[in-house]
């Protein structure tokens, strides 16, 4: 009940709106939501083992907010203004982590979650075999630190 509950408040503060037929849209995907997260917690289907060390590197993910829309809008103004084309690239960072374990699966889900909340990039995927995290970035920058801690397995 209290997922339920969360997933309906949830529902009410995306569409900020107490029209009926929000209410019943809100009411069956608030459903479907707390019943996936049942069959989710109960089956043990995504284990989520994080480590302080871990959650404390998304303090870093504000001044990445904040800075890389600065980015876009400077790459959007030169397209608006000059039209050249953004200089986006795909780009390969090392990342080692690996293993089928819930600790590197949760530590895969949070490189996931923190390289795509920056506007300026977004993660593509992890390749297990190579070692590689993927991400595509709107304008090419140093990746970021707290994505090659996630990578780094010693740490």
């Amino acid at each position: 009940m209290a997922s339920w509950l969360a997933c309906a408040a949830f529902w009410l503060v995306l569409v900020a709106s107490f029209e009926a037929a929000e209410l019943w849209v809100g009411a069956i995907v608030a459903t479907i939501a707390s019943i996936g997260s049942y069959v989710v917690i109960e089956d043990k289907i995504a284990l989520f083992r994080a480590r302080p060390k871990w959650l404390a590197l998304g303090f870093a993910l504000p001044k990445a907010i904040v800075v890389d829309s600065f980015r876009v809008m400077r790459v959007l103004a030169r397209r608006l203004v000059y039209g050249t084309p953004a200089p986006s690239q795909i780009r390969a960072i090392p990342f080692g982590v690996v293993g089928d374990d819930a600790v590197s699966a949760t530590r895969r889900a949070l490189a996931i979650a923190y390289g795509t909340l920056p506007p300026n990039s977004i993660v593509l995927g992890i390749d297990r075999k190579r070692e590689l995290l993927y991400m595509h970035q709107l304008e090419p920058v140093e990746a970021p630190s707290y994505l090659q801690k996630l990578g780094d397995p010693r740490r």
